[in-house]
């Protein structure tokens, strides 16, 4: 079984040793983790090479010429251009618990069984500050999401996994980057979603199961320059900013963007193959919310299932 680690890397000097030291020290050993660097100006190529002179057996620097891609791009690069049957995504300034990569296959394959379809895990992770120190223990539920909440029309409203916690196979990875497509509906998609981490976990919903670790089994650093965090805002804050919004304007053009990269997402799902009518019909249906009254939105959502674990309500409201 071949094992790939996508790291994209963009000047991640300052941490980025925490983290290959934690993929070294895990209990999964026979592993290749391919790094792709987007241009970075800081010490992060030498920190990589020196990781690959000592274990030139696990880490890869991929030197393609592509740069200046993005954190989605250079991710959506690495996922097209590596062959494996198992793959994680990595992000350079987290550390892995030791046990993450041992944990997160034997759920993939327990959850894969003899089946061939496209399947994925994901596991939660510890908050932390700059230097490790916990401040959160479930990233989950910090952002007041719910483990279980993995269904595609569940993805759509509230994504409940980071990217470096994913786990999944080699079905799910080919139909994430339509590899027999022979066309551009990859190019669309990298286009389309907001992130390559909810992409894949929305692939393996629509097309064959996901599954969740609820464990934390990674320590996810907050440092300020984070692509993705895990701030959350107390409720009184929330309050706060709907007000002012409501008051300013600005809460129409928020809903508004937050639906936007809903249907954009459901418009990407649409150009995957082999989706079962009936979700097919859920998709076309939520991409074209506009098309029905405010009393068939809500209803539509409901049905389906177009929810949250907070404020279902509120989100069907806004529609």
């Amino acid at each position: 079984m071949k094992i790939a680690i996508l790291l994209a890397t963009y000047n991640s000097g300052r941490y980025l040793s925490q983290m290959l030291s934690s993929l070294v020290n895990q209990t999964v050993h026979d592993f290749i983790c391919y790094i792709h660097d987007d241009g970075s100006s800081d010490n992060t190529l030498e920190v990589v090479s020196d990781y690959v002179k000592a274990h030139g057996d696990r880490f890869v620097l991929m030197e393609d010429g592509a740069a200046h891609l993005g954190a989605k791009g250079n991710f959506f690069h690495l996922l097209k251009n590596v062959e494996a049957d198992v793959y994680f995504f990595a992000d350079a300034d987290d550390v892995w618990i030791k046990d993450k990569m041992e944990r997160s296959i034997k759920a993939l394959e327990a959850l894969s069984g003899e089946n061939k379809e496209p399947v994925a895990v994901y596991t939660d992770m510890y908050v932390t500050d700059e230097k490790l120190n916990v401040t959160a223990g479930s990233f989950i539920r910090a952002l007041g999401r719910d483990p279980y909440y993995h269904k595609y029309t569940e993805i759509i409203m509230d994504n409940p996994a980071a990217g470096c916690s994913l786990c999944f196979n080699r079905a799910c990875r080919d139909a994430a980057v339509m590899a027999n497509d022979g066309g551009d509906g990859f190019f669309k998609v990298t286009e389309l979603v907001e992130m390559h981490d909810v992409w894949v976990l929305m692939t393996a919903a629509l097309l064959g199961r996901v599954g969740v670790v609820d464990e934390p089994l990674v320590y996810y650093r907050q440092h300020g320059d984070n692509e993705m965090g895990a701030k959350r805002d107390s409720m009184a804050v929330k309050l706060f900013k709907n007000i002012s919004g409501f008051l300013n304007g600005s809460i129409k053009g928020d809903k508004a963007a937050y639906y936007k990269n809903a249907k954009d997402l459901a418009g990407a799902a649409l150009l995957l193959e082999g989706v079962p009518e009936e979700k097919r019909a859920v998709l076309k249906g939520f991409a074209e919310l506009e098309k029905m009254s405010k009393l068939q939105r809500i209803a539509f959502l409901k049905r389906n299932g177009f929810r949250r674990k907070k404020h279902s309500l509120w989100i069907w409201l806004w529609a």
